[in-house]
């Protein structure tokens, strides 16, 4: 049986952004899951990073929301940085409401916070139907959601690390943090999945994509794409916005449809 991930990319994305982009690059991922449950086979998410919003709106979020209006997936899950100011997020607030109130899925939006959502009002995520699972647990049937990290690194839960139950056969641990780094720390829990954002896939880069700037203690090679890492199926996203300085250079904004397949042990 084949374990190894097939990757599919649908538009361009563009090899130079300035501001807002204005078209997103679209890729679709199927990762076969050892063991998973048979009824999970074909199950969907939609993974999206980095959103980083301002005050305005981009013609990529009306694609984003007309693809999952036509196609909804069975879950979203995100990875931190709603926002893009940490003083004020009032600014981004409409367009978040306006963007993460329209995306549709099957079980549900579940989230985890990037640092620069130290200022976003919880309740704004709760009025929107985002569950918050930052270093918190949420199982929904033989799928187990696991949100670890916070705003800060510091922020990561060791106790409730130390403390999670035995993995139920047959169920996927999916783990949510926004910092790519922590993986090695987390990785003892034994995840089938670890989904990160926080590095922008280095946002400039050289052509192929080899990022030149990390913010991030993780290998250069790891601050974007889909590696297996032992037993586990680490994904970090280039998110959909950027940082104070509006600019991707060989590193178009993406969102990240991701398939499990149940393959045998």
């Amino acid at each position: 049986m084949n374990k190894s991930a097939r990757i599919g990319r649908e538009g361009r994305g563009g090899w130079l952004q300035i501001g807002r982009p204005k078209n997103l690059l679209w890729k679709r991922t199927v990762l076969p899951v050892s063991g998973l449950d048979r009824r999970l086979d074909g199950l969907r998410l939609v993974h999206l990073s980095d959103l980083h919003l301002r005050r305005g709106w981009a013609a990529s979020y009306d694609q984003l929301i007309n693809r999952l209006r036509d196609d909804p997936p069975d879950l979203i899950c995100f990875t931190g940085d709603f926002v893009e100011d940490k003083r004020d997020c009032r600014p981004a607030v409409a367009a978040m409401q306006r963007l993460m109130g329209a995306l549709p899925s099957r079980l549900g939006t579940f989230a985890v916070l990037g640092n620069h959502d130290n200022r976003l009002p919880l309740d704004c995520l709760a009025r929107l139907n985002i569950c918050n699972i930052t270093n918190q647990r949420k199982e929904l049937g033989s799928i187990e959601l696991v949100g670890f990290g916070g705003v800060q690194r510091s922020d990561l839960d060791l106790t409730m690390l130390e403390n999670l139950p035995p993995r139920t056969p047959g169920q996927i641990r999916i783990v949510l943090c926004h910092y790519p780094d922590l993986f090695e720390r987390i990785n003892r829990c034994n995840p089938d999945l670890y989904l990160c954002g926080h590095c922008h896939g280095g946002q400039i880069c050289l052509p192929g994509g080899v990022a030149l700037l990390k913010h991030d203690r993780s290998p250069r090679r790891f601050v974007s794409g889909v590696h297996r890492r032992g037993s586990c199926w680490y994904v970090a996203n280039r998110g959909v916005g950027a940082g104070k300085i509006m600019l991707r250079l060989f590193c178009p904004a993406e969102v990240l449809e991701i398939t499990l397949r149940a393959v045998e042990q």
